[in-house]
């Protein structure tokens, strides 16, 4: 159990400082934005909602990478 705990605290701490991964997640967030959400006719006027809501994206999704990431570290330093 203690090899398994050391081996996952190995590779969590590769993924916190790899800063790549973020950047990684917020561009396919953005993609799929354009992808899926962007071409779907939301009941708004979309020339004034979708660059707002296209705008938030990034922002958030890197929010919710670092506080995730944040999490983790906390359960790999309570063990």
């Amino acid at each position: 159990m203690q090899e398994l705990i050391t081996v996952l605290s190995a590779e969590l701490t590769t993924i916190i400082d790899a800063k790549e991964n973020r950047e990684q997640l917020i561009t396919s967030a953005e993609k799929l934005f354009d992808k899926v959400v962007e071409p779907a006719d939301l009941p708004s006027p979309d020339r004034a909602m979708d660059p707002l809501f296209r705008a938030v994206v990034r922002p958030l999704v890197g929010r919710l990478y670092d506080e995730s990431i944040k999490k983790l570290e906390r359960l790999a330093n309570a063990v």
